[in-house]
């Protein structure tokens, strides 16, 4: 989105420019509006027959679904980011190692023996060294912009064009919090992210 619609007056300031504790935010909002009945009545429809949409019964269990495994997806989450910033800040000796006893510390699952679980986690070799983390802060500040979009309405023009000239065109050539207290007319909180997990009102 920040490609598409970014217009920083410099080219640093583009994609490349914006801070790591941003980056995802717009890819992360955007996903809300797949778990809205509203939205996924749109899109649904019979292969043969597009007037035939899903019932509501079972748009509203898809969405129920949504917060199934969230404790542990979020687990993973802290996990990920967690080992991330021990390899990139005390290092480990052993990876392999640190990464299965951390994992046992954090999520309370059973290690692997015999694996290099490790190997896999590709984010520690690539623009994301030390940056694992900005994937749980960018979904604080998602969900905290797309509560403009429930107040104002999901397919709301003048929130969408206002979302876009303020967050994701000036790319990194403005401060997030500045851009988000701008947008939302308040500071950020993690309200929203809380009842995103299911926790909260």
């Amino acid at each position: 989105m920040h490609v598409v619609t970014g217009k920083p007056k410099y080219a640093r300031f583009g994609l490349e420019g914006v801070l790591p504790d941003f980056i995802e935010v717009p890819s992360q909002m955007l996903e809300n509006w797949a778990w809205k009945e509203e939205i996924l009545e749109l899109l649904s429809g019979h292969y043969e027959d597009s007037e035939k949409k899903l019932p509501s019964e079972t748009l509203k269990k898809m969405i129920e679904a949504k917060l199934l495994n969230i404790g542990c997806f979020q687990l993973r989450q802290v996990f990920y980011a967690s080992i991330d910033m021990l390899y990139h800040t005390k290092g480990a000796k052993n990876t392999t190692e640190a990464f299965l006893d951390l994992f046992e510390e954090i999520t309370g699952f059973d290690r692997i023996e015999n694996t290099t679980p490790d190997a896999g986690f590709g984010h520690i070799m690539s623009s994301y060294a030390a940056g694992y983390y900005s994937y749980l802060w960018s979904k604080v500040y998602a969900e905290d912009l797309f509560t403009k979009f429930e107040k104002n309405g999901f397919m709301d023009e003048e929130t969408g064009l206002e979302y876009r000239e303020t967050i994701l065109a000036p790319g990194g050539s403005r401060d997030p919090d500045e851009m988000v207290k701008e947008f939302l007319g308040r500071e950020s909180n993690n309200e929203a992210f809380l009842r995103s997990l299911g926790i909260g009102e």
